[in-house]
């Protein structure tokens, strides 16, 4: 994880720099909720709901951790008896995640007046479409064009923070629905590439995933690790981008870790087989276990430079967007797009 673009090279790029603190605050309560997934103390998930909410400091998304975290959680305890002191524990997850994210929630009430969890559900299902389809003027307009008042840009607006999920998608449900499709084929694109999964890592992923048959104890392990999956993917019903999506990396490179440890265990395997009377002789034979790992670290260190080379899209705002800003001042109104 410590050689791969996404976390090495892409934060630097990407114009947030929230990335990291976000994923080792999300990460750490992940690995506590997965303590509290195979032994229901309640320590585990108190800590998994401190964790959690501190990540929700750094980015809103967190809470799409917390629900999947809450129903992984609950799906093991239906599972197992007993189960109504069981399903306690999601329920501490939720109270632990809001009790620590009160003073927040308190002082966007008292800017607001409503109670919410977050104030951006609007603002990401009226860009969603503009983004989804590449087409950068209508995302422009859906996001810095001004809302009815003629006062307020549409992103900061209340109007575009008072709507629902539901009033975006059944306005116009087909063209929703191309929304998604389109978001998942961006998924796939940006996922596989140079920035942030290499395409050759789906062989070792392949090898983690079924080159052993799996007894019930890591189908649960497997079954926990796909639920951290479900937060990155839900960006398909908003917008995809490669910040966002980076968040499967962990998980993922979890299974090309194993792939890799996989590969290293056919090699000395075949060794063994094929050339019995050296191995004998060579006592450290067995550590051709390593010799995937080693050639992965020095193929990702000279990968860098195409990796950074790639790396055309450096945020949200640019140097030339500056330039832009103050050649045209002076010509342009609020309301021009």
């Amino acid at each position: 994880i410590a050689l791969t673009p996404a976390t090495a090279i892409m934060p630097l790029y990407w114009g947030t720099m929230t990335e990291i603190p976000y994923w080792a605050l999300t990460f750490t309560g992940i690995y506590f909720a997965y303590q509290a997934y195979q032994r229901f103390r309640f320590r585990d998930v108190i800590l998994a709901g401190i964790f959690l909410a501190l990540a929700y400091y750094v980015r809103p998304e967190a809470i799409v951790y917390l629900g999947a975290m809450g129903l992984i959680l609950g799906i093991r305890a239906l599972a197992q008896a007993p189960k109504l002191h069981r399903l306690a524990y999601p329920a501490v997850l939720g109270l632990v995640f809001l009790l620590v994210l009160f003073p927040y929630l308190y002082q966007v009430r008292q800017v607001t007046g409503t109670w919410t969890i977050s104030q951006k559900v609007g603002a990401h299902f009226a860009t969603a479409a503009g983004l989804a389809s590449g087409r950068f003027q209508q995302f422009d307009m859906e996001t810095w064009g001004l809302d009815s008042s003629g006062q307020e840009v549409r992103f900061f607006s209340t109007e575009t923070a008072d709507a629902t999920a539901s009033e975006y998608i059944f306005s116009d449900p087909i063209g929703y629905a191309r929304t998604i499709y389109e978001n998942t084929t961006g998924l796939l694109r940006m996922l596989i590439s140079p920035h942030l999964l290499p395409a050759f890592a789906l062989i070792f992923l392949g090898l983690a995933l079924f080159r052993k048959s799996w007894s019930r104890a890591r189908a649960w392990d497997e079954l926990f690790l796909i639920a951290t999956l479900l937060p990155g993917i839900s960006f398909v019903f908003f917008f995809v981008q490669e910040r966002y999506i980076a968040a499967l990396i962990p998980t993922l490179f979890i299974w090309f870790g194993h792939g890799i440890v996989e590969s290293g265990d056919w090699l000395v395997g075949t060794v063994k087989q094929l050339l019995p009377e050296r191995q004998a002789r060579w006592s450290g034979w067995k550590q051709l276990l390593w010799l995937p790992l080693i050639l992965l670290a020095l193929f990702m260190l000279f990968y860098t430079p195409r990796q950074v080379a790639t790396a055309t899209n450096i945020g949200s705002t640019r140097e030339v967007h500056d330039l832009a800003a103050e050649a045209l001042a002076s010509q342009i109104q609020p309301d021009d797009i």
